[in-house]
């Protein structure tokens, strides 16, 4: 006898009616609120999950982070509020009769998709949980993903995906929530962080906020901040009201594999509408879909001095968030980052601030990267093309030059990034055209030292590739190199930051 029970298909009355029984015995709530309770997780998770899904329940599980929050206020409250949990895992198979008792531990593990924690909490039931994105119908996206480990009925698995939980309006609202998923994704994934629980970010915040901190009112974007930087991160605030740096800052640190705070409100909506509630909210940007064919011939190309440069960030695309009012891996532009919403006053938020959670020594900002990325192009001349495609984004240099010992470039590019010493992160700048964007490949490169704030003089520029030709600045003189005839150099893009 293996130790995993059978899982049950999540869309089968079996489920359902079992589900509903745990909930009545494990938090002790009425019928009526189990069924009633049941509806509103499958209307707002299970429903939109691939009906291959099969579920293992667990209940009486200790939640770590549900349990911090239940010792920490839930525990002195005068009604009976249980301190156990139940955990949902998934199995996703394409046929379900496969799944058996009998299967061998390494399949149990090939086929588990995430969990996902039931907490007693009744504004909002859903809490810690992994969600593998190809679970999920609409799954056409590029991410944030790491690792996180988990177990079923004693034996340890482990998922890829990014954390997220939904708020329980008393302990952690929406801020708390975001702050507490991203050091979730970056503890799991970095060891220069750790996850965090509820009582931790408290804690921290105790000398800032003058009033009582239970049951919580929310955070500022100030406190967010402050938060993050007491998590060991140097994160950085970018006022995104205006599209240009709103595609620019977003899309070049999504694109780089950072995960981004971003605060919204409705205040220009509730301006013109005096009526309308106002409204707040903090959400974390994960990802992007994947670029169509389709997006990349719209793109419009911004004009300098006679040549035109098409932004990869311009290219329209929806992108990926972690909103604790819905499902993980949720799918809207940055100019209408909340449409999904029903209600009129939350459809017209918009993106105030971008929060980046930034390692210490990443210094230089995307904005910087593009202005003089941009005038190095047009002081270098002899362009093959009047129109250049641009695509931005950050990598650790043990990243991009693992990249670049497996990839396609020619040998003689190769060895020259190989030979550089390169600082801890560099900018990448990815030079090509619309033709080679559809086949995801690169016609040159300019790095950039993402460690090296100023930029006068080429002191961040390290080397550009492009046209046969390659320039490499000299780390004593700052001169530059001239390299004539180094070979085509046509290449796959980097892929290593989002998957």
């Amino acid at each position: 006898m293996k130790p995993i029970q059978v899982p049950l298909n999540i869309g089968s009355e079996t489920f359902k009616k079992l589900l509903i029984n745990s909930l009545y015995k494990t938090f002790g709530w009425s019928f009526d609120v189990c069924v009633q309770k049941w509806q509103e997780l499958y209307d707002t998770y299970l429903k939109d999950m691939s009906p291959t899904v099969s579920a293992v329940i667990e209940c009486d599980y200790v939640d770590k982070v549900y349990r911090n929050s239940y010792y920490r206020y839930y525990a002195a409250k005068s009604h009976n509020i249980s301190r156990d949990c139940i955990r949902l895992s998934f199995f996703n198979d394409a046929n379900n009769d496969l799944l058996s008792q009998e299967m061998e531990l390494s399949k149990w593990r090939s086929l588990y998709s995430g969990f996902l924690i039931i907490r007693p909490t009744t504004m909002n039931l859903v809490g810690r949980n992994g969600l593998a994105p190809f679970i999920f119908i609409d799954n056409d996206f590029l991410i944030c993903k790491t690792q996180i480990p988990a177990s079923v009925n004693g034996l340890k698995v482990s998922v890829e995906a990014f954390p997220a939980s939904s708020q329980d309006c008393e302990t952690m609202l929406c801020a708390e929530t975001s702050v507490w998923a991203l050091m979730e994704y970056f503890g799991n994934r970095y060891a220069e962080y750790t996850p965090v629980l509820p009582s931790q970010i408290i804690k921290h915040l105790r000398n800032w906020i003058p009033s009582r901190q239970l049951p919580s009112e929310g955070l500022s974007w100030e406190q967010i901040s402050f938060l993050l930087k007491k998590f060991n991160f140097q994160p950085v605030v970018f006022p995104v009201g205006d599209k240009v740096s709103r595609n620019l800052v977003v899309g070049s640190y999504i694109e780089s594999g950072i995960p981004i705070c971003l605060v919204l409100n409705n205040s220009n909506y509730c301006n013109s509408n005096p009526q309308i509630e106002d409204i707040a909210h903090a959400v974390i940007c994960i990802g992007h879909t994947k670029i169509s064919e389709e997006a990349i011939n719209n793109a419009v190309a911004e004009d300098y001095g006679g040549y035109s440069i098409v932004d990869y960030n311009d290219i329209e695309k929806k992108y990926v968030f972690i909103d604790d009012n819905f499902h993980p891996y949720q799918m809207d532009y940055l100019d209408a980052p909340t449409e999904r919403y029903e209600d009129e006053a939350w459809k017209h938020c918009e993106i105030e601030l971008a929060i980046v959670p930034l390692y210490e020594k990443i210094l230089l900002s995307p904005i910087t990267v593009k202005n003089i990325a941009t005038n190095y192009i047009l002081l270098c001349g002899q362009l093959q093309q009047t129109e250049i495609a641009m695509r931005i984004f950050l990598a650790s240099s043990r990243s991009y030059r693992d990249y670049v010992c497996t990839n396609d470039m020619p040998e003689t590019m190769k060895n020259m990034i190989l030979k550089l010493r390169l600082p801890k992160f560099v900018w990448v700048v990815e030079l090509s055209d619309r033709d080679l964007l559809r086949k995801e490949m690169a016609a040159g490169l300019m790095l950039f030292d993402a460690t090296e704030p100023k930029f006068e003089n080429l002191t961040a520029l390290e080397m550009i590739f492009y046209n046969e030709r390659a320039i490499l600045i000299s780390r004593d003189s700052f001169e530059p190199l001239v390299y004539d005839k180094v070979g085509n150099s046509m290449f796959h893009m980097y892929n290593k930051n989002l998957r």
